[in-house]
């Protein structure tokens, strides 16, 4: 048992690094949308605190340009059938990355 997890361990370590890069990625994307939404909220405080009033800020926040729209809000905007596209590709891409990591695996452990 231990010689097929030996044979196999380059493989997990290979996935285990993919999927802390993946949740690395996560967390980064979140981190920047929290960072965005925090200097807004800061950038009005400024303004409160300067004793502007509420249509000077209304206006001066509508001359700034708006947060880029998230990727849920861009798939929402799609028609039904973009949407359905995209789903039936990403599963595609999902299965054939997943048959061939499992072809590979039984292969390496066949050897």
């Amino acid at each position: 048992m231990t010689e097929e997890l030996g044979r196999l361990a380059p493989e997990i370590v290979v996935a285990a690094i993919v999927c802390a890069a993946l949740v690395g990625l996560v967390l980064v994307v979140q981190w920047g949308r929290t960072r965005r939404h925090e200097d807004e909220l800061d950038f009005t405080r400024r303004m409160v605190e300067q004793g502007l009033s509420v249509d000077e800020i209304e206006r001066l926040l509508a001359k700034r340009t708006p947060p880029p729209r998230g990727l849920l809000e861009q798939f929402n905007s799609l028609s039904k059938g973009s949407k359905a596209g995209l789903i039936f590709i990403a599963f595609f891409v999902v299965v054939l990355v997943m048959s061939t990591a499992q072809s590979y695996i039984f292969w390496v452990a066949r050897k």
